[in-house]
C-alpha cells in the first residue's frame, strides 16, 4: 500500500511541476483610438503570430502612432490624424524579449491580413496600401523603400523580410502606368505558402497586363486569381478561382490545405441583396459560405448557411490535419437564427464554435463543439499534435464548454482573454484557461500559433492591465487598445532539443488529460505499455515516427503509466485518462 500511495503521489508532484501555464505576456501599441470601422481596419491586436525554427514569435498587427512603442521599445509611423492607422510586424525572441520591428503604411488604411514563413526563418507578408475612396498617399515599407504617387499609384505589394528584420526584396504586379483609381479597383486578400516555399496570394485584378508584362488580364468576367511567387521574388503563373463576386462582399478569408493543394474562402455578404457572389457559376444565396477549389482553381464544393441575416455565421480560420480534414472555428447566432452544415443553436446565446469536417465537407459534421456564453468576432484555433487550441474571450462565473468550467469573472465584468484545449479526434473540450484582466475592460485572444517545442503562442488585444501566471503584468499605454502576446507553457522557454539527465531525448504525449488517444513525438520503433499505479498491465504494441497515436478510449477513467522501450534506452510517462 505504501508503494501504491508513492507513485500516486510522484505523478502528482510531476504534474505539478511540468504543468504548463502563462509564462510571460510581452505588449505593443499606441495612445490612439483607430478609426476600425471595418474587418479590415481593425484594434491594435495581435492579427497573426507565426514563430520560425529558433521560436522566435513574429506578431503581425494594426497599431497607431501616438507614444507607439513594443514593449517599451519606441517606434514611429506613417499614418495620418484621420485614418491613424499603419501595420506593425513586430518580432519577439522564444524568451519574450523584444528584437525587432518594422512598421508598413502611409496615409491611408493598409490592408496587409496575415504573415506566413517558410523552412528558412524568412517572412512574407502580401497586402494593399489604401482603399476606395482614400487620397493618395505616400506608401512606406519602414525605412527601407518608399513609394509616392503619382509617379507610383500601385497599391498591391508582396514582399520578404529575413529573420533579422532585413528586407529581401518586395514586388508590385500592378502595371507602374496605373492611375490611383486603376489601382484601387484591385484588391489582395490573404497570402499561403506550400512545402516549395512558393507564395499563393488572392488577388482581385481588373483587365490589364501584370508582373511586368508576364500575365495579362483578358476582360472575361473573371476577376479573383491566385499570383504565384517563388521564394526569391519570381513570378511564377496567375491560377483563375471560379469564383466572382459581382455584388458587395464583406470579410474573405483565404487557406490551402498544404497536403492536397486545394484553396478555401470563406466570405460574408454586406446586405441582404441576393447573388453577392457566384462559385463555380452557382449563386451564393445565403449570407456566408464555405467554399472549396482543386489546385487548378476548380470550384470542388460549397457550404452555405441557411440565413439571408448579415452576421449570423462568422469564421475564424481554418486548419488541416493530414488526413485532409477540416477543423473551422467562428462565431454562431443562437435563437435557432441560423443553420450551417447541420448546426443550429436554440438558446439565447450567441457562442464561439468549433467544427471537424472531412475533406468534403460532409453533413453532419465529424463533431461540433460550442460554449455557453457570448464570443467576440475575432479569434483562432490552431492544430497541436492531437490536440485543437483555441482562443477567443469568455465571461460569466459559469463559463462552460463541455464538461469544463471556468469562472471567468464576477456578474457584469467584461470579457476575458480566453484559452481552451480541445481533443482533435472527438472535440471534447479538456481544458480552459484565462488570462486575467482588470475590471472594466474588454480583453480577447484573435491569434495562435505552436512552436517547435510545440508550446502554445497566445495574441489578442487588451485594454487596461493584463495580469499573468505568477504575476507578472502589462498595461495598455492608452486609446482602444494595445496588443498583447503570451507563451503558454511549462518554460519561458524550452530548449529546441529536450534531453534527459543522461542525454537521450525526451519524449512527449499530448493531450494531457486525454480521452480517445494520444500522440507521442517518438523518432524510431518504440514498444509500449500502459500500467495503472497497482502495476496492472491494460495495453501494448508498437509506435513509430509514422505511426506515433495509441488509442485509449477503451481505458477506464484514471492515472496511467506508458512505459516505453526502444534500443535498450526505458523512459516512462504519465498521463490522465478522463
Amino acid at each position: 500500500m505504501k508503494k501504491h500511495c508513492f507513485l500516486f503521489l510522484f505523478f502528482i508532484v510531476t504534474t505539478i511541476a511540468f504543468s504548463q501555464s502563462f509564462q510571460w505576456g510581452k505588449r505593443g501599441g499606441s495612445s490612439d483610438f483607430l478609426n476600425n470601422g471595418s474587418t479590415d481596419n481593425r484594434e491594435e491586436e495581435a492579427r497573426c503570430i507565426v514563430t520560425d525554427s529558433q521560436k522566435n514569435i513574429y506578431v503581425l498587427s494594426n497599431v497607431g502612432t501616438l507614444n507607439l512603442n513594443f514593449d517599451g521599445f519606441s517606434d514611429s509611423g506613417y499614418a495620418d490624424p484621420i485614418t491613424k492607422t499603419d501595420i506593425a510586424l513586430v518580432s519577439f525572441s522564444c524568451e519574450g524579449n523584444f528584437r525587432w520591428s518594422k512598421i508598413i503604411g502611409g496615409g491611408g488604411f493598409e490592408k496587409f491580413q496575415n504573415l506566413v514563413i517558410d523552412d528558412q526563418d524568412n517572412l512574407y507578408l502580401a497586402g494593399m496600401f489604401g482603399d476606395v475612396g482614400d487620397i493618395p498617399y505616400n506608401q512606406h515599407l519602414d525605412d527601407d523603400v518608399s513609394f509616392a504617387p503619382p509617379a507610383d499609384n500601385r497599391t498591391l505589394t508582396v514582399l520578404k523580410y529575413n529573420s533579422s528584420g532585413v528586407l529581401q526584396w518586395y514586388k508590385r504586379p500592378q502595371p507602374s502606368n496605373f492611375s490611383i483609381i486603376q489601382s484601387l479597383s484591385c484588391a489582395a486578400r490573404g497570402l499561403q505558402i506550400d512545402s516549395n516555399g512558393n507564395l499563393h496570394w488572392l488577388v482581385y485584378l481588373t483587365p490589364a497586363t501584370y508582373a511586368d508584362g508576364a500575365f495579362v488580364k483578358p476582360n472575361d468576367g473573371q476577376f479573383w486569381y491566385v499570383l504565384q511567387y517563388d521564394g526569391s521574388g519570381n513570378y511564377l503563373s496567375a491560377t483563375p478561382l471560379q469564383f466572382e463576386s459581382p455584388g458587395a462582399i464583406g470579410w474573405i478569408q483565404f487557406f490551402r490545405n498544404p497536403y492536397n493543394g486545394r484553396y478555401f474562402l470563406t466570405a460574408r455578404a454586406v446586405d441582404e441583396n441576393p447573388n453577392w457572389a457566384y462559385i463555380g457559376g452557382e449563386p451564393v444565396t445565403h449570407s456566408t459560405f464555405l467554399a472549396c477549389f482543386n489546385p487548378d482553381g476548380q470550384a470542388r464544393w460549397k457550404r452555405e448557411n441557411a440565413s439571408t441575416m448579415v452576421g449570423t455565421v462568422q469564421f475564424y480560420n481554418l486548419v488541416f490535419d493530414t488526413d485532409n480534414n477540416i477543423y473551422l472555428g467562428g462565431r454562431f447566432f443562437g435563437l435557432g437564427t441560423d443553420t450551417f452544415m447541420g448546426l443550429t443553436i436554440p438558446e439565447v446565446i450567441i457562442p464561439a464554435f468549433l467544427m471537424k469536417i472531412d475533406a468534403e465537407a460532409s453533413t453532419p459534421p465529424i463533431w461540433e463543439t460550442h460554449h455557453n456564453k457570448g464570443a467576440n468576432g475575432f479569434g483562432a484555433l490552431a492544430l497541436n499534435g492531437n490536440e485543437l487550441g483555441f482562443t477567443n474571450f469568455c465571461t460569466s462565473t459559469d463559463f462552460a464548454w463541455g464538461s469544463q468550467t471556468l469562472n471567468a469573472g464576477v456578474t457584469n465584468e467584461l470579457p476575458e482573454v480566453l484559452f481552451a484545449r480541445f481533443d482533435r479526434m472527438n472535440g471534447a473540450c479538456i481544458d480552459l484557461k484565462k488570462i486575467q484582466g482588470n475590471f472594466g475592460y474588454t480583453d480577447y485572444g484573435s491569434a495562435l500559433a505552436v512552436d517547435a517545442s510545440g508550446d502554445y503562442i497566445i495574441g489578442g488585444s487588451f485594454s487596461g492591465t493584463l495580469t499573468f501566471d505568477g504575476g507578472a503584468q502589462i498595461s495598455s499605454v492608452g486609446g482602444t487598445s494595445d496588443f498583447f502576446v503570451s507563451k503558454y507553457a511549462t518554460t519561458p522557454c524550452s530548449p529546441l532539443t529536450v534531453t534527459d539527465p543522461i542525454g537521450r531525448p525526451v519524449i512527449r504525449l499530448s493531450p494531457n488529460p486525454a480521452n480517445t488517444s494520444i500522440a507521442l513525438n517518438v523518432e524510431k520503433n518504440t514498444s509500449f505499455e500502459i500500467v495503472n499505479p497497482e502495476g496492472k498491465k491494460f495495453q501494448s504494441g508498437n509506435i513509430d515516427a509514422a505511426h506515433n497515436l495509441i488509442e485509449i478510449g477503451n481505458l477506464p477513467s484514471g492515472f496511467y503509466f506508458l512505459n516505453l522501450s526502444g534500443d535498450g534506452d526505458l523512459q516512462t510517462l504519465k498521463f490522465v485518462k478522463y
